[in-house]
């Protein structure tokens, strides 16, 4: 019987078919990838390449993709194939974001960009790893390769702290075999050059007892040992250094004992000394020429150790071992040194000359060392042949590199013969010159910039920086460059980009001197500023202190150290600074201007004396050549001395300047009137001016000296000559610059002399034709005044009013505002003295004010006192009263000015009692919140009404009030004859 199946479920059927279809057919490619990933992990990398590179081209959609280019990536870079490699690492960074091994990439490139050398990349690469994220034998590999890539890269401080942390987990995990020993070579060795023991010692001591390489233990413990010794750990060092001498390992033997040897020296034990050598020798009977290189090895650690003459024995038994033999360069070049190094330089270059027809063949690395020689002696002319003969030794003995090093000694021998051309000629403009990489590229730089080749310099000292980047004497010599070539705002570029890669404190002492006073000399010459000036000639300070007082420049930094503090305005520092270069430097071509300027800088600290003295010597440092550079300090002279009243002085070097012909000669003559004037002799200084004026009529001073002959007089107050003297200017020079002075002293004269009309004509002449004169207000105000003294009011408003629209607030602050104010007043008929009083308790905000009160009690007492108008006086009264709470002080007055106003019209009651008010609150105020005597006068005067009153009784009673409380006052006594005149 057939089985139906309904729709449904055949079509359920069919999809779960063809789901298990596209199922079986994605097992191919994981089938495939983990098959290859297998062959990887055994190290069949050839079949593993093959399969991934199958799995790329069968499946390009496969989810296996990231991971087969991941695999198939790492076995290129094992292959050697790293371009490739790198390449291919790149492909996965950018499109297969989701690979598991995404973050292993950056790990990869690092260490194909260490093995290309391309140190800074891989360093770079290496620190930006996220660890946590890489499996712990990757790790371990990146944290070796960082320390090792910044060990390239001479950061000492990165590497050891990146080999310090891999150790660290050398005791958290197991490391690979490989990985540890070149961890620990690295790590020892850093530990010993770094001189840290104590570090050493502690990674000695955690070393497993089994399963170390023993060529790496031995180096360790050889380390270990010297380590130990340093320490004072004398004990544990010795027992590793005779474990070491009897190793197998001749070379690791060899060291220990010369590590032994060299100790036992140290401490005196002959004995152990002597045993030393025997167990060397014995060691090395049968090879003398090991036991010479044992011998040259200890006698070369020796001489760095300075222990120089022990070192000395060594290398002549070195020599006598090798008697017969063949002498090599080395031991009479160690031998050489030695005698150089002991002040015996004759003796050094003899044995190196003594030695050359002993040796057959290698010749070249003497000569070279007799051609240092001749280079420290500063003898360029045997530097030059030594060189001649040590290079044809070289190319003989294929020693390029001892060639190279000769050709940059010659070149920089002629260097310092000045002959730039032949120089640059042996070392010739490749990038790369021949010698040391540093020495050779900056005496490359040097010879370009003595020839004239900047564009070169530059190129040259910029290819110097990037090869050199901690170097800092290399990027001043740049500066240098810039310096001479006056680019000035790139020497202080240049200098802030120093300072921030380097502290310029630990630069050597030239190169610390140089560096400072290009940066401040470039300060000073590019400042606009106080505050630049003054930051260059802190600069300039501190370049003075690390400078050598005979360097060319020297000179220069104290003279620009003036000229800083000078534009700074710190004029005694700067003084102080010019006065020591000229005292210091008197040849100098800038002597004169620093006297000169530090004659000027006393001079505006008030210092006029030193001022004149050091103006003297700038005189005196001019010479005959220079006219004007005399006469001007000459006239500086003669202007500070007569500030001391030195006036023979002054006189005598003012003289001196107007002797020169030079444009001075004017000046000095018109500050000789001045003098004269300053010393009172208004008649000497008038005779001056008017020689300025006869002989120099085309000078700007002949018209000041004309002006000035008015001034003496007028400040002398001899008002005629003054006035004389102001009308011959200003008729000489009409359209002159001083005619409105002119005019407002000659009206100030004629208002002296009471001749008010003409100088009104004339102030009014001022004010009409000179509208930006600076004596245009003061002439408004004069001329206001004038107006007022001949009671003319229309004419003192108009004046009065157009200064205060013209000038504002310094129209108002001279008073014009107030005067404005009472004018209004007096136009309309008021007393001048009420308008005034008026005005002014306007401007106090009436008797709101505590001011106000008391004028208003002033303006009150002129109503009920002086005028008519005395009921005006005692409205103000009132208003005064009603601040009594606020003010009882003025409301006791304002009582008594009561009683005043009553007294007048004869109502002795009331005024009486306004007297008693006054008494009744003066009593309860303090000292100071009243006038004094205002009590004994209100009894006094109560007193009076009382006997107009006929109240005889109480007249006594006040007297006897008043004599027993205000006995002394003269209101007392005037009581008294009061009452015996009423007997």
């Amino acid at each position: 019987m057939k089985l139906k199946i309904p729709f449904f479920s055949r079509s359920l059927f069919v999809i779960l078919f063809l789901a298990n279809t596209s199922l079986y057919a994605q097992n191919w490619d994981r089938d495939l990838f983990f098959n290859a990933e297998a062959r990887f992990k055994v190290g069949n990398i050839s079949l593993a390449l093959k399969q991934f590179d199958e799995l790329l081209e069968k499946w390009p959609d496969s989810p296996y993709n990231g991971d087969a280019r991941y695999y198939r990536a790492v076995i290129l870079y094992r292959m050697g194939n790293n371009q490739e490699a790198y390449q291919a690492f790149e492909v996965i960074e950018k499109r297969y974001h989701f690979s598991r091994y995404i973050h292993y990439i950056p790990f990869w490139k690092a260490l194909i960009d260490y093995d290309a050398k391309n140190y800074v990349r891989a360093l770079q690469l290496l620190s930006n790893l996220d660890l946590n994220k890489l499996d712990d034998e990757t790790q371990q590999q990146a944290l070796l390769y960082k320390g090792k890539a910044a060990l390239a890269l001479d950061n000492t401080d990165l590497a050891l702290k990146a080999f310090e942390c891999l150790n660290a987990e050398r005791f958290r995990k197991s490391l690979r075999v490989e990985t540890e020993g070149t961890l620990l070579v690295y790590l020892s060795e850093m530990y010993g050059r770094l001189g840290k023991y104590d570090e050493q010692i502690k990674l000695w001591e955690s070393l497993p007892a089994e399963g170390l390489n023993p060529e790496i233990r031995e180096s360790l413990a050889l380390r270990t040992a010297e380590a130990y010794l340093v320490q004072g750990k004398i004990d544990k060092g010795t027992v590793l250094l005779d474990m070491l001498s009897v190793s197998s390992n001749r070379e690791i033997a060899i060291k220990a004992l010369q590590y032994l040897l060299r100790f036992e020296q140290r401490q005196g034990h002959d004995d152990k000394v002597a045993s030393i050598i025997v167990r060397s020798e014995n060691l090395l009977r049968s090879d003398p020429k090991a036991l010479a290189m044992f011998w040259f090895q200890v006698g070369s650690s020796t001489f760095y150790e300075g222990k120089l003459d022990l070192a000395k024995s060594y290398f002549l038994r070195v020599l006598a071992i090798a008697e017969n033999e063949n002498v090599t360069q080395d031991v009479p070049i160690y031998l050489a040194e030695i005698s150089w190094r002991q002040g015996d330089k004759k003796q050094a270059m003899q044995i190196l000359s003594d030695a050359i027809p002993r040796l057959n063949d290698k010749k070249a690395l003497l000569l070279s060392r007799l051609q240092w020689y001749a280079l420290q002696q500063e003898d360029w002319h045997d530097a030059i042949r030594f060189g001649e003969q040590a290079l044809i030794h070289a190319e003989k003995e294929g020693r390029e590199d001892i060639s190279a090093l000769v050709r940059a000694y010659s070149s920089y021998a002629l260097y310092r013969e000045h002959e730039y051309t032949q120089a640059l000629l042996i070392l010739g403009t490749d990038p790369i010159p021949p010698g040391p990489k540093e020495l050779s590229l900056r005496l490359q730089s040097r010879l370009f910039q003595k020839t004239g080749q900047v564009v070169s310099a530059l190129d040259s000292y910029n290819a110097l920086i990037q090869q050199n980047p901690f170097n800092p004497e290399i990027q001043i010599e740049r500066m240098s460059l810039l310096f001479e070539k006056s680019q000035y705002d790139q020497v202080i570029a240049s200098s802030k980009e120093i300072e921030g890669k380097f502290d310029v404190a630990k630069i050597t002492s030239p190169y610390r001197f140089g560096f400072l006073y290009m940066k401040g000399v470039s300060l000073a010459i590019t400042s606009s500023t106080a505050a630049v000036y003054s930051a260059a000639a802190e600069v300039l300070i501190k370049a003075l202190e690390n400078g050598p007082p005979g360097d060319i420049a020297f000179p220069w930094a104290l003279y620009y150290k003036g000229w800083s503090l000078y534009r700074a305005s710190r004029f005694i520092e700067a003084a102080e600074t010019f006065e020591q270069f000229a005292r210091q430097y008197p040849d100098h071509p800038q002597t004169y201007p620093a006297a000169y300027l530090g004659a000027w800088s006393y001079a505006r600290q008030g210092l006029y004396e030193k001022s004149a003295i050091l103006a003297q010597r700038a005189a005196a440092f001019a010479g005959a050549s220079d006219p004007l550079a005399k006469a001007r300090a000459r006239y500086l002279e003669g202007v500070v001395r007569s500030f001391t009243s030195d006036w023979t002085g002054a006189l005598k070097a003012l003289d001196l300047a107007a002797s020169f012909a030079s444009p001075l000669a004017v000046r000095a003559l018109f500050e000789k009137g001045n003098v004269y004037y300053r010393m009172g002799k208004i008649q000497e200084a008038d005779t001056v001016f008017a020689t300025v004026q006869r002989n120099y009529s085309q000078e700007p001073q002949a018209e000041e000296a004309a002006y000035r002959r008015g001034e003496l007089y007028y400040e002398a107050k001899q008002w005629r000559e003054a006035l004389e003297r102001f009308t011959q200017y200003r008729q000489t020079y009409i359209r002159g610059n001083k005619v409105d002075g002119a005019l407002y002293f000659s009206a100030s004269i004629q208002r002296e002399l009471s001749q008010i009309d003409s100088a009104i004509l004339l102030w009014e002449r001022l004010i009409r034709e000179y509208q930006r004169s600076t004596y245009r207000l003061p002439a408004m105000i004069a001329l206001e005044k004038a107006y007022w003294m001949k009671q003319d009011w229309e004419n003192a408003l108009r004046v009065g009013t157009n200064a205060i629209v013209e000038f504002g607030d310094a129209a108002k602050s001279a008073g014009l505002e107030d005067d404005v104010a009472t004018l209004r007043y007096l136009l309309v008929g008021m007393n001048e003295k009420a308008a005034r009083l008026q005005v002014k308790l306007i401007k106090q905000q009436g008797v709101t004010s505590m001011a106000g009160r008391k004028t208003a009690l002033e303006l009150a007492r002129y109503y009920i006192v002086e005028s008519s108008q005395r009921e005006a006086g005692l409205a103000l009264v009132d208003q005064v009263l009603a601040y009594v709470g606020e003010d009882p002080g003025s409301a006791a007055e304002a009582h008594f000015l009561k009683g005043e106003y009553y007294a007048l019209l004869e109502a002795w009651e009331k005024s009486t009692d306004a007297y008693l008010d006054a008494i009744n609150l003066a009593i309860r105020l303090k000292a100071g919140e009243t006038r004094q005597d205002l009590i004994p006068e209100a009894l006094f005067k109560a007193v009076r009404n009382s006997q107009r009153l006929g109240k005889t009784e109480s007249a006594k009673r006040l007297v006897e009030t008043l004599k027993k409380q205000y006995g002394t006052s003269p209101w007392a006594k005037q009581a008294d004859l009061l009452m015996e005149a009423s007997r």
